[in-house]
């Protein structure tokens, strides 16, 4: 009989069902751990590609259940081809919008070729694949009893695949400056209020703030943040776009950065201030929409803030907005402001579409005890009312500040 080659026994042995399980250990603060058990199948099938002598189709359906309790569905599809003439195992994507198709599922482009080498009494495999900026390694080891001969009736028993990603963690420690836009999305609003309405905002903030939190975790050297938001200078009420907002500060606050102190929100939008505040009752967070304990993240990550740059856009100047609702509009910025009042040492603000009150005079407006910011050394403003009673009132509501500017509004 014909002895077959190491990659054909295994390509052979890897056909039909397998128990799976597999374990994600997570160093990143925003992203979770725990156990992923399921069943993978190889199909065979019919190769669709000339060079290729076999195709298995993967597939894999199971529970991810996370060290903090939740349990998630996930499934996940694979085309592995055996090129006889090369006698080389490779794996490929499946086009997205096929993965529905059971045994048609198209082959998008490659994942990896495999790198088989024998070792003890298993083999190993490796594959590597560039993904934009991340590199992926992929470690396999399949347990043969021997390599089998043509008619062999014995098969691999065990096989295992361990992922992994190093490059963000190689050109994270470079990283001192980030820029993130959150696009508006024209989706109609979504209600926050109900429990059964709140299950998929939970989900997808959830699901947000830990992909969030996988990439700003590792930027340990991160010193200023600047966040671009796109929304209307409205007050739309909750949205796509507000949701995306409370997700990335929770991401922001698992996520530490212990070197950050630099935030810049250029522009920001009205209701994005009331998602984005972290102090006090008011703040958002996914434990408001659910009865299971979870653990708030630290706020440190906002009092080691020294410079603070505004640039919002002003609701008044829609005119849709009631004085009822401008006035709550400026108590939630009010309340933002008073959050970083006792460490900011740099603060920068500016109304853009439209003028607007003067972050100096708000208590009078508000009939509220006047903020005292003893730490600030440097107050820029822009496109203000009220000019001359606030530099008036600086030296005492700012009594340590050094250097005034006048900012442009755009």
């Amino acid at each position: 009989m014909a002895a077959k080659t190491t990659a054909a026994a295994i390509f052979e042995g890897l056909k039909g069902s397998w128990r799976l399980r597999r374990s994600l250990n997570s160093q990143l603060a925003g992203f979770p751990s725990g156990t992923f058990e399921g069943i993978a199948k190889f199909t065979p099938r019919t190769p669709t590609a000339h060079s290729a002598a076999g195709e298995l189709v993967y597939s894999e359906q199971g529970e991810l259940k996370t060290d903090n309790g939740f349990t998630l569905k996930a499934n996940r599809k694979y085309v592995y081809r055996y090129d006889a003439d090369e006698d080389k195992i490779s794996a490929w994507f499946i086009k997205e919008d096929t993965k529905a198709q059971d045994g048609a599922e198209e082959v998008d482009y490659l994942f990896h070729d495999l790198e088989i080498d024998s070792k003890g009494n298993g083999v190993a495999g490796r594959g590597e694949h560039l993904c934009e900026l991340d590199m992926y390694w992929a470690y396999y080891e399949f347990r043969l009893p021997k390599v089998a001969e043509v008619g062999d009736d014995e098969k691999m028993n065990v096989f295992g695949v361990r992922p992994r990603l190093t490059a963000l963690g190689r050109i994270s420690p470079f990283c001192t400056e980030l820029a993130m836009v959150v696009v508006s999305n024209e989706s109609p609003p979504t209600s926050l209020s109900g429990q059964t309405e709140d299950a998929p905002e939970l989900d997808l903030i959830t699901h947000t703030e830990e992909k969030l939190g996988q990439i700003l975790g590792q930027l340990h050297n991160l010193r200023e943040l600047y966040i671009r938001v796109r929304g209307g200078p409205t007050w739309p009420g909750p949205s796509p776009t507000e949701t995306t907002l409370i997700a990335l500060r929770l991401a922001l606050q698992r996520a530490r950065l212990p070197k950050l102190r630099t935030l810049l929100l250029d522009p920001v939008h009205a209701a994005g201030l009331l998602y984005l505040r972290w102090a006090g009752f008011g703040a958002f967070s996914t434990s408001l929409y659910c009865s299971r304990h979870i653990e708030l993240p630290s706020t440190h990550i906002w009092t080691n803030l020294t410079e603070l740059d505004l640039r919002i856009r002003n609701p008044a100047v829609t005119r849709n907005l009631s004085d009822n609702q401008m006035m709550m509009f400026l108590q939630v910025l009010e309340d933002y402001l008073r959050s970083f009042h006792l460490t900011l040492r740099c603060l920068r603000f500016v109304w853009l579409d439209a003028p607007g009150p003067s972050p100096l005079i708000f208590g009078d407006l508000l009939e509220r005890r006047h903020l005292i910011w003893r730490s600030l050394q440097e107050f820029c403003y822009g496109n203000i009312n009220g000019i001359k009673q606030s530099l008036e009132v600086l030296p005492v509501r700012m009594p340590s500040v050094k250097s005034v500017k006048v900012l442009r509004s755009s």
